[in-house]
């Protein structure tokens, strides 16, 4: 659940993409596992609903790897080189998931027409043997079949000058046909979960966003034991992301499918929790004061932030305080906000104490879909700044949420001892939480300390 899930939301950003095209690569492992493929194939039929017109292009399975299991790959370029007896095998292949992928359509309703492997022209790879190099796509057929409001289903392959087949691979076949048809969106479906980097103690994170100029650092980027960040399953997705922003493409959306997944990826506008989002430049994160524009932004941000997820464990009762739209509109002069592409995706309020120095900072929302994105330290340093513009010399936050806490520890510190007027915040908070009250911190950030510190450094 994103910030995009709302049936309203979503409506919204379906008309922004009507009348464009996507296009979806699936690998040939993926169409093997039915429920995969039933749930990419589902996801089209709503793009489809929705007037954007989708192609999917499918790769080569199992018999195709068998044939090509024994073959070497070239030293310089690390392609497959393709032995001419394994052409029939890949046609094989080609005319099989075809059918298997317009089956399940057909089952499931959803209009398609297989377009035949010809419509790629390529080259052959000096020293590949039978693998090639696309030179065009012949996206006639393919405008034909969108314009009937069809599915059109496109397989790996390609042909070479004298209509002999060529092994191509699915990532480039993808990137080219998304270029041909001007496609506002590549969909490339993988067994990994987007794009990962290594992260604290070893671990691998994913990244959500990123752009054209962060993808290329990242392919240069190694990790501590000597390897690529990027691994080398990776590489030719990655090439195909650069290559489809590059002609033109907007976005590029790396992520390990189902059907529920692809539609929450495909309708983020700053990358959701499943894969990786690619533009070509990185879109300007504004944080505003809050408008009455922004009312229904906020709204929508700190609904998605009130999910069961985000819940305490026995109680249920929600990590940020419920308030009506009176309320909010009553806060709106104390409220930030951040936008990305004109999306509401962070937002927090703050408030003198009466009879102190400090201010209270409430409503500590980042949508789900941009946690990992730096909005949380972005939104918090710029609230800080605000309260202490305004004369107080501390500011005081409370939360049950654990990720809230670690984010709230690295700019101030959890108090165990507590003034008077610290004390009836914190047990007025804690009275809504119930059995979970133990869950309920206060945090103080001192920002005199902050100001020296910023003037030091």
């Amino acid at each position: 659940m994103h910030a995009h899930s709302t049936p309203e939301a979503a409506d919204a950003y379906y008309q922004r993409f009507a009348g464009t095209n996507f296009v979806t690569k699936i690998s040939g492992s993926l169409v093997e596992q039915p429920a995969v493929l039933e749930g990419v194939l589902h996801a089209q039929q709503t793009f489809l609903r929705h007037q954007i017109g989708c192609v999917l292009v499918h790769g080569g399975g199992k018999q195709l790897s068998r044939a090509l299991q024994g073959s070497k790959k070239h030293p310089e370029t690390q392609l497959r080189v393709t032995p001419r007896d394994a052409i029939v095998v890949l046609e094989n292949e080609i005319a099989q998931i075809s059918r298997e992928v317009a089956s399940l359509c057909e089952q499931i309703s959803v209009p398609c027409e297989v377009l035949p492997h010809t419509l790629t022209h390529a080259g052959r790879r000096i020293g590949h043997g039978e693998t090639g190099e696309i030179t065009d796509v012949d996206a006639t057929m393919i405008r034909e079949v969108l314009n009937d409001g069809k599915l059109a289903i496109l397989p790996f392959g390609g042909i070479d000058e004298q209509g002999r087949t060529l092994n191509v691979n699915a990532d480039e076949n993808a990137w080219q046909t998304a270029a041909a048809i001007r496609a506002a969106k590549l969909n490339l479906l993988t067994n990994e979960n987007g794009i990962l980097v290594p992260g604290k103690n070893g671990t691998m994170v994913r990244r959500s966003f990123l752009d054209i100029h962060d993808l290329v650092l990242l392919l240069r980027k190694r990790k501590a034991d000597g390897g690529f960040v990027i691994s080398e399953g990776m590489v030719p997705k990655v090439e195909a992301c650069l290559q489809a922003l590059a002609h033109g493409v907007e976005q590029v959306h790396i992520l390990k499918p189902s059907g529920e997944e692809l539609l929450e990826e495909v309708l983020s506008r700053t990358g959701s929790q499943f894969g990786t989002l690619i533009e070509r430049s990185q879109p300007l994160e504004l944080i505003f004061p809050a408008q009455e524009a922004h009312l229904n932004g906020i709204e929508s941000v700190r609904r998605e932030c009130s999910t069961d997820a985000y819940r305490t464990p026995i109680s249920q009762a929600p990590y940020i305080k419920p308030l009506s739209g009176q309320e909010l509109t009553a806060l709106l002069p104390r409220t930030l906000v951040i936008e990305h592409n004109g999306v509401v995706v962070a937002t927090c309020y703050f408030d003198s104490i009466d009879g102190t120095d400090a201010a209270l900072l409430g409503g500590f929302a980042v949508g789900e879909s941009s946690q990992d994105s730096g909005y949380g330290e972005a939104l918090l340093e710029a609230a800080l700044e605000r309260v202490h513009e305004a004369g107080n010399r501390s500011a005081v936050s409370i939360t049950a949420a654990e990720n809230v806490k670690r984010l709230f520890g690295r700019y101030g510190e959890k108090l165990g001892a507590y003034t008077p007027w610290q004390a009836h915040l914190l047990t007025r908070a804690r009275g809504r939480y119930g059995e979970d009250a133990h869950l309920v911190d206060l945090y103080a950030f001192p920002l005199e300390q902050q100001a020296c510190a910023e003037n030091l450094s």
